[in-house]
């Protein structure tokens, strides 16, 4: 019975476990990027939208800047700006080089038919899944598109090795 079921429960497992981290990565990401500006006051893990609802976009009570001083804020901003991309960079150079760049172009050669070493581990998708927030709000002009191309092919990539069905696909 189980046999039979087992590729729709791994079809279920790899769906909600993309929709969580790609709903996480976008919760995170929206928060750094306001975090560069200030903090919610009465609740410090809010982004800016959701603790000023209600609330005139300019004029919201509950939404503190660092400082009452432009400079200060934007020393703020540029600091903030400057330890998301290194904390990326040091976590991506340092644990999981294969997390580098989008890894659309090394998916697609994946799907082509050529196996490449520890590009889908579990290392490479927490990697991807910690730097990708941080470097969305570090103000870099990147996307999250592409990288979570490769974030969501690493997660289909781990599932099946809990269904004994599928461990020893010859196509790993």
């Amino acid at each position: 019975m189980f046999d039979s079921t087992s590729s729709w429960l791994l079809i279920l497992a790899v769906g909600v476990s993309i929709g969580l981290v790609a709903a996480a990565i976008d919760i995170v990401a929206a928060w750094l990027t306001d975090v560069r500006l200030g903090y919610c006051q009465a609740e410090w893990y809010l982004p800016r939208g959701i603790c000023c609802t209600g609330y005139p976009e300019d004029d919201c009570p509950r939404w503190r800047g660092w400082s009452s001083l432009y400079v200060v804020d934007w020393l703020f901003y540029i600091a903030y700006s400057t330890l998301f991309a290194t904390v990326t960079a040091v976590i991506v150079v340092l644990i999981a080089p294969n997390a580098a760049g989008s890894g659309t172009a090394e998916v697609k050669t994946i799907l082509g038919g050529f196996a490449t070493k520890d590009f889908l581990d579990f290392k490479t998708l927490l990697v991807k899944s910690l730097a990708l927030p941080l470097t969305v709000a570090s103000g870099l002009a990147v996307g999250k598109e592409g990288p979570m191309i490769h974030v969501a092919c690493c997660i289909g990539n781990l599932w099946p090795n809990f269904f004994q069905k599928y461990q020893r696909n010859e196509g790993e």
